[in-house]
């Protein structure tokens, strides 16, 4: 999702360091919001969030970004918050589903092996066009959420997590 906000911001602020640390202050900072949500309230079902997350993604996609009016400056920040909402359900399923996970060495390789496979979703942009990634995650997010609907997570024995 880093990369679609990059290159959307990019046409608005120019490639230079001022896009990514937009982007990236953006991004830090949703992901601490959503750290402290989840430590303030837990969430009994993940599923309003897949909802949400996908809903975002598929909004960012249909939204016309070109025929906003405004200032460049404006439309980018705007643009900047849209992305970010997405990222922010994001971490409140990845902080949710840590916490209830015991074994935080495999839940930090899945969500590695995950970051890889992103990672690597990102050459499909060169297939299918850059705003096509919101589209793909929100695929693999909805994946996701089926794969835990149909097989919730377990928690891992506490003997198996030394």
């Amino acid at each position: 999702m880093e990369t679609p906000l990059v290159s959307r911001l990019a046409l608005y602020f120019g490639t230079t360091w001022i896009v990514n640390s937009i982007a990236l202050t953006g991004i830090l900072t949703v992901l601490l919001f959503a750290n402290i949500y989840v430590s303030f309230y837990t969430p009994s079902k993940l599923a309003p969030y897949y909802w949400l997350l996908c809903a975002s993604l598929l909004l960012n996609y249909l939204v016309p970004w070109h025929r906003i009016p405004g200032s460049g400056t404006m439309v980018g920040i705007i643009i900047c918050v849209a992305y970010c909402v997405p990222i922010f359900f994001a971490g409140v399923i990845f902080a949710e589903s840590f916490r209830r996970f015991k074994g935080s060495s495999a839940a930090f390789g899945a969500n590695m092996l995950g970051a890889v496979a992103g990672g690597l979703a990102q050459n499909l942009s060169f297939l299918f066009g850059m705003k096509a990634l919101l589209l793909i995650a929100a695929l693999l997010y909805a994946s996701s959420a089926i794969l835990q609907w149909k097989k919730p997570l377990r928690v891992m024995p506490a003997s198996l997590t030394s």
